[in-house]
């Protein structure tokens, strides 16, 4: 039994037009209530188109400028990047409440453990534990480790459903990222992995502790440095995992946090 369920509260939905460098403010105009068997939940399951930048309705109406934008229920910010990346920023996505209450779930659900990855030739713990969902068939290999997928659990395909309404595209797994405190930590890296296409759309929700996180370019210029707290979402588009490394830096004193990053493995078909 769930012991909390999403319902999407519908308000006026506006282009993602806005650019800003400025990332953080709060709008809580944020309404949820938990129900696993939504009615956006089923029509995503159907069209299940694919997710790319190109497709996923991300990149519309790119000329107009302004501070961030109401979408709905959260606060979109919108970021320009270096050769036609982007990102959305919702803030809030999930309230503290909800929030708190998807990472009591996914901590008794989910197999998280510490793996062993291959980095310039060594054989390394990585710095966090973490845990691979996805479809039937979604595997996915990076720095040597190859995962298959667990099942979705219930809480995962609830937040799925609600993530894939904020992206407009779906997606088949999902990476998640426990970060135990302060000391665990992720190097920066690409999501550029063949299996998940051109120009893939990564979501990225955090539950728990605030951390920082940075995008550099791979060619020098200006980084981007926001700082991710409780139920916010992060979405990366267009070009953004060709141009750009992420990570997720050592904070001290920081408590714990988990993100789950849903993305589309290609060629696998959603049951």
């Amino acid at each position: 039994m769930i012991p909390w369920r999403i319902r999407t509260v519908r308000g006026p939905r506006c282009p993602l037009t806005a650019r800003r460098r400025v990332i953080g403010s709060r709008d809580r105009r944020s309404r949820l209530a938990w129900s696993a068997s939504s009615r956006a939940s089923r029509s995503l399951a159907r069209r299940d188109r694919a997710c790319s930048s190109s497709r996923a309705g991300l990149g519309r109406s790119r000329s107009r400028r302004g501070a961030a934008l109401v979408e709905g229920r959260s606060r979109v910010t919108r970021v320009e990047l270096q050769h036609g990346g982007f990102l959305l920023f919702h803030d809030p996505f999930l309230s503290p409440d909800e929030a708190s209450a998807a990472f009591a779930a996914l901590l008794v659900e989910v197999p998280l453990r510490q793996e062993t990855i291959r980095l310039f030739g060594k054989s390394i713990l990585q710095p966090r534990l973490s845990a691979w969902h996805g479809d039937p068939g979604a595997s996915y290999t990076y720095s040597g480790l190859s995962l298959l997928p667990h099942p979705w659990t219930p809480a995962l395909s609830v937040l799925r459903a609600r993530v894939e309404e904020a992206a407009a595209c779906t997606f088949n797994s999902v990476l998640v990222n426990h970060y135990r405190g302060g000391d665990d930590s992720m190097g920066k890296h690409s999501d550029d992995e063949p299996e998940l296409g051109q120009d893939p759309v990564i979501a990225s929700l955090s539950l728990g502790a605030r951390r920082r996180f940075v995008l550099e370019p791979k060619k020098g210029g200006e980084k981007v440095t926001l700082e991710l707290g409780e139920g916010n979402l992060l979405i990366m588009a267009g070009t953004t995992q060709h141009h750009y490394r992420h990570g997720v830096p050592k904070q001290a004193g920081r408590g714990a946090r988990m993100n789950l990053t849903f993305r589309r493995i290609c060629g696998v078909t959603r049951p």
